[in-house]
């Protein structure tokens, strides 16, 4: 059966206030999130230049360098010293070694070492060492 306009009325108008208390909860939310005291100095800066007509993005959160008892170029070094190796192989033997990286891709990080003129020669896809 067909619902008349009166149903259909009620039925959208809980539906708007149930919508209108879940955005005021929400509002009450940011507002408080807005008041904390946890806004930083660099928050703050970037927020006044773009009040000023300047585009900026906020600063990222940095990460903290690893404290690694040996160098990522030492571990790879020695990883290739008996064989050449591929960069998977290597990548293995330094996670092997207990070397910790702090970037999101360490493969990049790898990559630089790796590439970086007169460090490391490579043939056929496979590195060792320059010297």
């Amino acid at each position: 059966m067909k619902m008349d306009t009166i149903e259909q009325y009620v039925t959208l108008q809980a539906a708007l206030l149930k919508e209108k208390a879940a955005l005021e909860d929400r509002l009450v939310r940011v507002n408080q999130a807005l008041s904390g005291k946890a806004r930083s100095t660099a928050l703050s800066r970037a927020l006044g230049s773009v009040s000023r007509g300047r585009l900026t993005s906020l600063p990222s959160r940095r990460r903290r360098r690893a404290r690694n008892e040996v160098s990522l170029r030492e571990i790879v070094t020695r990883a290739t010293s008996a064989r050449s190796l591929t960069k998977k192989d290597i990548m293995a033997a330094v996670v092997k070694s207990g070397y910790t990286f702090t970037a999101k891709n360490p493969m990049n990080s790898l990559n630089v070492l790796l590439y970086k003129n007169g460090l490391f020669k490579r043939a056929n896809g496979k590195f060792s060492p320059a010297k």
